[in-house]
């Protein structure tokens, strides 16, 4: 799977994160200033080698603190207060194309893996192609329901490498996601049809997330 790759959330005002963690960061930090000051005795003080070595090991700590709250909250604290904006499991279920006037109905799989900061979508069609997202922006629309809009590039898979309707293509796909399904639309850049013409596709679709996922969000 590819990596990560950052996410825009119009919902959420980032500069407040931000201060809390500073804030957070700056009170451990006077904590621990008091708490070394108890510990290192006048007899230490009266070292100019200790003096040296307390202001190297603690000279940056302010910053580690910092960037160590905030790894923890980009890895899994937000998601005890931003839990509306949770989007990532494995869903399941099909979608139609313009390509064939929606006569057909194909499987698909998408993979949707998110930080606070970061975000990876994967959109798996068994046996023909694989996609995987660029940018991406996530914002909040209702109590319920979020918006995922995400660019993405496209690569052919298995014995359709050779195929000339299957080649390497950009689109965009704009997704909804509410009570653990997700229903929405994509939009794919130009590409050659059966006949060789240049043309661009639009299709619909819809999943459900799949159980084991839910169970582990609970």
């Amino acid at each position: 799977m590819r990596e990560f790759h950052p996410y825009t959330k119009p919902s959420v005002n980032e500069r407040i994160v931000f201060f809390w963690i500073t804030a957070v960061s700056f009170v451990i930090s006077v904590l621990i200033g008091l708490g070394v000051k108890h510990i290192i005795t006048p007899e230490i003080l009266n070292s100019l080698t200790a003096i040296k070595v307390v202001e190297l090991l603690f000279a940056g700590y302010p910053i580690l603190i910092f960037e160590a709250l905030y790894w923890l909250f980009n890895r899994c604290l937000w998601r005890f207060f931003y839990r509306s904006l949770i989007i990532e499991g494995n869903y399941e279920g099909t979608f139609k194309s313009s390509y064939d006037n929606f006569r057909k109905e194909r499987e698909v799989r998408i993979k949707v893996r998110q930080k606070f900061n970061e975000i990876s979508i994967t959109w798996e069609v068994p046996g023909s192609s694989k996609s995987w997202s660029i940018n991406a922006s996530l914002e909040k629309i209702s109590p319920n329901s979020v918006r995922l809009i995400y660019n993405y590039r496209n690569e052919p898979t298995g014995g359709t490498v050779e195929s000339p309707t299957q080649n390497i293509h950009y689109g965009t796909a704009i997704l909804y996601f509410e009570n653990d399904k997700l229903e929405g639309k994509y939009f794919t850049s130009e590409r050659p049809n059966d006949s060789g013409n240049q043309v661009s596709n639009w299709g619909i679709v819809q999943a459900e997330k799949l159980e084991q996922h839910k169970r582990g969000e609970k």
